[in-house]
């Protein structure tokens, strides 16, 4: 039997201190860590909460100025339209709230600007017009992003409202405040010293810092800083900053801004108050365990006889359980008493707290015995399971790892639980909700007091989120190989101060195979394209000196020699100070895609070119179409008016006929009597002037071809605007000419004339609304002057205006006045026509047409024509002859007077029969064909134009057919009623004298005795003219 060794009483109480103490110091140990650990994260939370708090302060400031927007945008001047008000009231609320007020148009186009004086010019361009658009998109508040200033180039932050009236945008009313104003809010609110926060917006841009540091506005939030606050909303986030130090910092959003507010702190910081607090209490806990082990060995000599007594008491304390009372006399035995008592009650308290700290954490916690199995599972590892608690002590743990992974696990527990060593596995286990999860199961061996296993302390965490994590990157990355290969594009690195590059991916099909070189800044400069250097050179000057990221499309030449289109996009990373320290992007072959483009550039340019052609013979034929379309419409209107105006005319001189024939009766009837004579001949030269006007009415109706003959100017002049003033002004436009009396005649179509002088007034007229007067002007103009008003007026000729006090002719219209169907009119107000005869007119007659306008000071059109080499036959109106005394013969032969009219037979008749012929009257074609079978008759003279039966024409027709020889002359009073029949009969136009008449007839039945003999002929005409 082996002999126990025995020690002394000290050695054995000193053991009993250090077994009490250890414990103790080991929960004080793991409370220590807890403390620190909750304190750790009392300060990180504090971060996050000031954080937090910043937001909603500057929310809050926002919303301030969005509120003061919406209130100024319900402003009854701003509703009225009154910008210049509202700048008043603006400008009041600009100066309150420390902000400039910008009202802006649909287009963004500035109508205020509280920071210019009123009156003054606004700028051009606005820095807001994006925002406008998203504004405008919303239909709500927009905050803007950093920008700078259009006049100051300061970094201002704006809050864009559109105001809204009847369901459209009028307006965008926005208010900009610098970003010192955003850093005042941080300074204010600054939580500590040593802490330091920054407001950036939503493209990670920043606004503002506290304290302030006017260098870091504009700079990027760190991207995967931004990439956390993006993806998490408010937490925390752990790096390094510039110098190395590692920092905490708190991030949340700032409301519906869009912008993150981030504080931070160092984490030397944060640990010193800890660290401060646990040297104290070190320092106080190894003086107490000094003093206690001092005692216990001062008092073990006194305490020996007592060690029976109380070794019972310990046992029980050892235990867990409550120690006896103990009895005896000494004082130290009763202290022993009552400490150890005292003892088991700190041990029991301390392992509820143990319980109490394992449960609350966020992770499994378990304690296992060597033999049994697990003793404790806390709370953490029950909610991960789902089982019940209780459930996974001893082995029933087991029960919920994958059936695939079990074996494994209870062979690596037998395994660990045979010698002193830590464990980490890594298996399945069964959720809640029965999928299951990865988890990492680590533990280190409870020893005894002789260095025996007793058992295991471990912790289970998920590793669900890891794992998926890393799938997800796993597969991103094949991902993007697969793409870079199948795309042919590369990423590259490049360090800007070594000029060392890394190419990743499918380079070698981007810039070539360059063997064994090594990439780098040096070698990519010298394979691009000579004529590219430059260009790509600027482009990565621009991104370094600027906030741009870089974009170039260039050319590089392969080792082979062949040349290759590139396009590189990258971005720059910068340093804390903002110098560039590397730049990274990608490339890819864009070679096919150019030469595609050059082809397709070369095909649309064929293309457009064929489709310009055709789309312009199209245009050609559309108007050659519409063109013939209107002259077909014109040539129909006119020949209705043409027809109107020919039975118009036929009646007219019907009666003129009566009148003239009555006048010649009594003429000669009342030749002795002068007065009476005077009188008569007054009536004659009227009835003339009636039938010249019906003449020139016929022949504005007419559509002829031009048939120049010589006139006089004046005379042509004073007939054509008495026509006019009397017909088409009215009473609103007054009429005026100014003529020189001594024209120069011109050779020019008369009736042609006439009806452009007609479209000149009438457009001046159109001109007028309101009234106004026409000036018809017209002078002679000789060789010199006429070449200075126009090179292409090489002799004499005579100036003829029209001039009117109308709206004028914008300067863009007044090339394209004489262009066919060019008119300004509206729909059904003009053909376009009028101006394009008038120029082919005048240029046809060899001269050339001006004109001299401008919007509100009237128009004058001026045509120069050149002078006539005869003169014009002047004569008044009147009688053809004097009446002469003579002796008229009798019997001179038998007229067959054939007219429908009574009255213009009965003239006729008595004109024939002062002038010796024996008349015959008929009434119609029928009548008149009996009386030629009846009786006698040397001439039939015929109307053409009588109500029912034969024409004038037809009976004609008749007569040659019964009696060939026997000469018919028509009359009538539309010169073109004999349409298809033109020049068949000789014709004479009613109203005519008894002299004309007479030599009418005598050129048919006998000799011609009078000077003169007006038979009209006209041409032949196709029909449909």
């Amino acid at each position: 039997m082996t002999r126990v060794r025995r020690h002394s009483i000290r050695h054995h109480l000193l053991v009993l201190v250090v077994a009490v103490l250890a414990p103790v110091l080991l929960l004080a140990g793991g409370l220590t860590a807890w403390l620190v650990r909750a304190e750790r994260e009392a300060y990180e939370q504090s971060v996050a909460e000031a954080a937090r708090d910043l937001g909603a302060t500057v929310e809050r400031e926002v919303a301030a100025i969005e509120m003061a927007l919406r209130v100024l945008a319900t402003s009854p001047t701003l509703q009225a339209g009154d910008v210049g008000a509202f700048f008043a009231q603006a400008a009041g609320v600009a100066r309150q709230e420390g902000v400039i007020l910008t009202l802006r148009d649909p287009a963004s186009r500035q109508l205020a600007n509280t920071a210019v004086p009123w009156g003054d010019r606004l700028p051009e361009r606005t820095s807001l017009a994006e925002v406008d658009a998203e504004a405008g998109r919303r239909r709500a508040a927009v905050v803007s992003p950093l920008y700078r200033g259009v006049a100051t180039d300061e970094p201002y932050f704006a809050v864009v409202l559109p105001v809204i009236r009847d369901g459209e945008i009028r307006y965008f009313l926005s208010a900009a405040a610098g970003v010192r104003r955003l850093g005042g809010l941080l300074t204010g609110e600054h939580p500590r010293e040593g802490w330091s926060a920054r407001l950036v917006d939503g493209k990670g841009v920043t606004l503002a810092t506290a304290p302030w540091r006017n260098a870091a506005v504009g700079q990027a939030l760190p991207a995967d800083l931004l990439a956390a606050a993006r993806t998490g909303g408010q937490g925390l986030w752990r790096c390094r900053d510039a110098a190395g130090e590692r920092t905490i910092v708190g991030f949340s959003p700032a409301g519906r801004t869009g912008w993150l507010v981030a504080t931070s702190v160092p984490a030397s910081l944060a640990r010193a108050g800890l660290l401060r607090a646990l040297a104290v209490l070190g320092a106080a806990s190894a003086v107490l365990i000094g003093v206690a082990l001092l005692a216990a060995f001062a008092l073990s000599g006194r305490l020996s006889r007592s060690v029976e007594r109380l070794s019972q008491g310990a046992g029980a304390i050892l235990r867990g359980d409550p120690a006896p009372r103990v009895s005896g006399d000494v004082a130290e035995v009763g202290q022993v008493e009552a400490a150890l008592h005292q003892a088991g009650a700190e041990l029991r308290e301390r392992e509820a707290m143990f319980r109490t700290m394992a449960d609350s954490a966020p992770v499994g916690v378990w304690v296992a015995d060597a033999e049994r199995g697990s003793s404790y599972v806390n709370r953490a590892w029950y909610d991960l399971t789902g089982m019940a608690p209780g459930t996974g002590l001893g082995f029933g743990w087991l029960e919920a790892v994958h059936p695939e992974d079990r074996p494994r696990i209870e062979a690596a527990i037998g395994v660990h639980n045979a010698g002193n060593i830590a464990r980490t596995l890594e298996y399945r286990l069964r959720r809640a909700d029965g999928t299951y999860a990865y988890v990492l199961d680590s533990s280190a061996p409870r020893l005894g007091e002789n260095g025996e296993v007793l058992g295991h302390v471990g912790s289970v965490v998920d590793l669900s989120r890891r794992y998926e994590a890393e799938e997800a990157l796993r597969q991103s990355e094949e991902r993007l190989r697969l793409a870079q290969e199948a795309g042919r594009i590369s990423s590259w690195d490049v360090d800007l101060a070594t000029g060392d590059a890394t190419w990743l991916g499918a380079w070698r099909s981007v810039i070539g195979d360059w063997g064994d070189e090594k990439p780098s800044q040096a070698l990519f400069m010298r394979i691009v394209h000579p004529d590219d250097r430059e260009q790509v050179r600027a482009a990565l000057d621009a991104a370094l000196s600027s906030q741009a990221s870089y974009d170039s499309q260039f050319r590089v030449v392969w080792p082979d020699g062949g040349v290759h289109w590139i396009v590189e996009r990258g971005e720059i990373v910068r340093d804390a100070s903002g110098k560039p320290i590397r730049m990274r992007g990608i490339a890819f072959d864009v070679t096919a895609r150019m030469e595609a483009q050059i082809a397709l550039a070369q095909l649309n340019a064929d293309l457009e070119r064929r489709v310009e052609e055709r789309t312009e013979a199209l245009r050609q034929e559309a108007a050659e179409r519409r063109r013939a379309e209107l002259q077909l419409h014109q040539a129909q209107k006119m020949e209705a008016i043409g027809r109107l105006t020919g039975g118009l005319a036929h009646d007219l001189n019907n009666k003129l006929q009566v009148i003239s024939a009555q006048i010649d009766t009594a003429l000669r009837r009342l030749k002795n009597e002068p007065a009476v004579s005077k009188g008569l001949l007054s009536a004659a030269v009227a009835a003339d002037r009636c039938a010249e006007l019906i003449t020139k009415l016929l022949a504005f109706a007419r559509n002829d071809e031009a048939q120049p003959t010589v006139i006089d100017l004046e005379e042509a002049l004073v007939s054509i605007t008495a026509l006019l003033d009397r017909s088409l002004l009215g009473d609103s436009v007054e009429l005026k000419l100014d003529v020189a009396s001594d024209l120069w005649p011109i050779e020019i179509d008369a009736s042609h004339f006439e009806a452009a002088l007609v479209n000149l007034v009438v457009n001046a007229r159109d001109a007028m609304p309101d009234g106004g007067t026409i000036v018809i002007g017209a002078r002679n103009v000789k060789a010199g002057e006429a070449r200075l008003v126009d090179p292409r007026l090489a002799g004499d000729c005579v100036e003829i205006r029209a001039i009117d006090t109308g709206v004028g002719i914008a300067p863009e219209h007044i090339d394209k006045v004489i262009e066919p169907f060019f008119t300004t009119k509206p729909a059904g107000k003009g053909t376009g026509l009028g101006l394009s005869q008038v120029y082919g007119l005048v240029t046809g007659a060899g001269g050339v047409l001006l004109f001299d306008s401008a919007p509100g000071e009237g128009t004058t059109v001026s045509l120069y024509i050149p002078r006539a080499r005869v003169e014009a036959r002047i004569g008044a109106p009147g009688l053809d002859e004097p009446i002469e005394d003579e002796a008229l013969p009798d019997r001179r032969g038998t007229v067959l007077l054939v007219d429908d009219d009574v009255d213009v037979a009965d003239a006729v008749k008595a004109v024939l029969a002062q002038r010796g012929y024996r008349v015959e009257v008929a009434t119609g074609a029928e009548e008149a064909l009996d009386a030629i079978e009846r009786r006698p008759v040397d001439l039939v003279l015929s109307d053409v134009t009588m109500p029912g039966g034969l024409s004038g024409v037809e009976l004609a027709q008749a007569v040659r057919a019964r009696r060939p020889g026997m000469p018919v002359v028509l009359i009538t009073g539309n010169p073109r009623a004999l349409g298809d029949h033109d020049g068949e009969f000789p014709l004479v136009v009613k109203p005519i004298t008894g002299r004309k008449l007479e030599e009418a007839i005598e050129r048919e039945i006998g000799p011609v005795t009078a000077k003169s003999a007006e038979v009209v002929r006209l041409h032949p005409r196709s029909k449909g003219a």
